[in-house]
């Protein structure tokens, strides 16, 4: 809470010093989260690694969830084309430049789709199927509030986050299943 206080206390300190005139910021606060499980059935090709598999999973629908904002060196968004006054629109950052477009992308998700995340999951080196999916919501005590198949609703200015402790996977090798080892 006490770093989550001092993020919050200097994104108002540079919001402030870059503000135009006549304009203030009345309240900065950090967005709420709310945990989604997921859960699914997928079949794998006998020759891989189901942690392997496991990991990059999660890591996808983690990204599909919330997107990292990935920073660039000024000679990366000169190659990408784009106009150096717009790459130094804006405040002066401590670690590179980030594309407008980019973060422009990365808005809060209002509905998270089945079939986004399927695709992620299929595109995965070795994962063969998908089946028997659902998103799950979690409240802050871990308690399951609501299952859909298809797709979930994500609250007003809340980000959705992977929740791993509920989420569950089963992972089939030639018609086999098997739990992938937590621990690895």
């Amino acid at each position: 809470i006490k770093k989550a206080s001092v993020v919050i206390a200097k994104a108002k300190s540079v919001l402030h010093a870059h503000r135009n005139l006549c304009e203030d910021y009345c309240t900065i606060s950090a967005v709420q989260t709310q945990d989604i499980a997921v859960c699914a059935d997928m079949e794998v090709d006998p020759a891989v690694d189901i942690e392997e598999v496991m990991a990059n999973a999660f890591y996808q629908i983690d990204q599909y969830f919330s997107e990292d904002i990935k920073f660039y060196s000024l000679k990366e968004l000169l190659n990408q084309g784009k106009a150096v006054e717009d790459i130094f629109d804006g405040p002066a950052l401590e670690n590179g430049f980030i594309d407008n477009d980019q973060l422009a992308a990365t808005n809060l998700k209002k509905v998270l789709y089945t079939s986004d995340i399927i695709n992620l999951l299929m595109d995965i080196p070795g994962v063969k199927a998908v089946k028997n999916f659902a998103l799950a919501r979690y409240d802050e005590d871990g308690r399951l509030v609501e299952s859909q198949p298809w797709s979930m609703n994500i609250a007003d200015l809340h980000q959705p986050r992977l929740y791993i402790e509920g989420s569950k996977f089963l992972v089939f090798k030639n018609d086999l299943p098997f739990l992938p080892d937590k621990s690895e």
